[in-house]
């Protein structure tokens, strides 16, 4: 009787212990006399150095972040003065950044010679790739679709979204190709770009994604959550756009 006391008061303690843990709330921190959001981490390439930091927003309100690490906070502020900044938004999601759209053009060149002697000796490649627009996010509410293929060379430009009324109004986006086998001396095409510029005219900073055939489709759900070194963030920010593919010869 004893023993089954001792196992009952252990397993209630147990119980207590379990219910406590999955209560606890971390507090929020406060910035001035105002409560914000928990810490969050900033990650993001410059001159080829990764930065990673911890941050947390101004205010409950606001979607301008203070980034606590002083390196990282000092070379985020310094981005944020340049008006012709360029952004690759990687896979993993980090952002590498650039001085200009010339010197980002540089690193997918460089990038794309190294991709044409492996993609050469494959025999994946897209037959089309279409972008998709939301104006809400979560990939929901008004839809644009642009698409590349063979039929317009394998280029769009819009200059002005107001056209299609997504001024500053995309809230996330994806990017879908359409792929299959070629034989591996023909012509293919390895790679797909969509430039997301701040103003009309293909004017401001810009944000580039990058898409291939072996990972056919990337998708953007939340652009609140994508940071911009002037404060707030891409979302509800891009005012016009470029697609262009790459072409590899093969062997």
């Amino acid at each position: 009787m004893k023993k089954l006391s001792m196992l009952l008061v252990a397993g209630v303690c147990a119980l207590l212990s379990s219910c406590s843990n999955e209560d606890i709330v971390e507090s929020p921190v406060k910035v001035g006399d105002k409560e914000v959001a928990e810490v969050n981490t900033l990650d993001f390439i410059y001159k080829g150095k990764l930065y990673s930091s911890e941050f947390q927003y101004a205010d409950a309100d606001s979607s301008d972040i203070i980034v606590l690490d002083q390196e990282a906070a000092i070379v985020w502020k310094s981005l944020a003065k340049n008006a012709s900044l360029a952004g690759f938004l990687h896979d993993d999601g980090v952002i590498e950044y650039f001085d200009s759209k010339e010197e980002q053009n540089e690193m997918i060149t460089s990038i794309e010679e190294i991709l044409t002697r492996t993609v050469a000796q494959t025999s994946l490649g897209f037959t089309s790739v279409t972008l998709n627009c939301f104006k809400d996010t979560g990939c929901k509410g008004k839809t644009v679709a642009y698409k590349i293929d063979s039929s317009n060379r394998w280029i769009y430009n819009r200059n002005d979204l107001s056209i299609d009324g997504m001024n500053d109004e995309i809230s996330a986006f994806s990017i879908i190709g359409t792929t299959q086998n070629y034989a591996v001396s023909a012509e293919k095409v390895k790679s797909a770009f969509v430039d997301f510029y701040q103003h009309p005219d293909y004017q401001g900073e810009v944000l580039t994604v990058r898409l291939l055939p072996h990972d056919p489709v990337f998708v953007e759900k939340k652009l609140k959550g994508v940071k911009k070194p002037g404060g707030g963030n891409w979302n509800d920010k891009f005012s016009s756009l470029k697609m262009h593919c790459v072409i590899s010869t093969g062997l």
